[in-house]
């Protein structure tokens, strides 16, 4: 089963066939098709309409597990491999045994590359958000301390304006 998966891998890399994850195109269809019928035991027991079956995710992470791609290639094919990472990595029932199932593989050590992606990109988006506040609330105190700036003056022109009957201008100037 391994060596048929490696053969679906170098295919896609070769004939560039979308592994692109997220793609809202074709969302890499044709090499997840390729890769399941290839993982089929016979072309009556593949369907189409189940490629979200677990059983479908279970053969992949099998194959992936017992994956030991040539050195030369395993560059070439992480693409494709992330791909099925990925959607292998979206169904629950295998969330939870995959990274131990993948431990000490190939594709494990892709597996954890992608989380720690995950965890430095969540990171990230927590740093953007907390900055996003920060610079909220300094813009929110900018303004509080403009208008407080304008009470005074205001209160300055009354007071003015009380004492001598004439309409402060423009600071000290005053109008008749």
């Amino acid at each position: 089963m391994g060596k048929k998966l490696l053969v679906e891998l170098v295919f896609a890399n070769d004939f560039e066939l979308c592994v692109q994850i997220g793609c809202t195109t074709c969302g890499g269809f044709e090499f997840y098709e390729n890769v399941l019928r290839c993982l089929s035991t016979s072309e009556e027991s593949f369907s189409i309409e189940r490629v979200s079956d677990p059983l479908y995710q279970e053969q992949i992470v099998d194959a992936l597990s017992k994956l030991d791609p040539p050195l030369e290639i395993r560059q070439q094919i992480e693409a494709p491999t992330r791909y099925l990472l990925f959607h292998a990595e979206q169904r629950d029932t295998l969330e939870r045994t995959m990274s131990t199932r993948l431990s000490n593989t190939w594709a494990g050590s892709i597996l954890e590359k992608m989380f720690r992606h995950q965890a430095r990109r969540f990171e990230y988006q927590e740093r953007k958000q907390q900055e996003e506040v920060n610079r909220r609330e300094e813009k929110a105190r900018m303004r509080a301390e403009h208008q407080m700036v304008r009470k005074r003056l205001k209160a300055e022109r009354d007071r003015v304006f009380k004492a001598t009957g004439e309409i402060p201008r423009n600071g000290n100037r005053t109008a008749k």
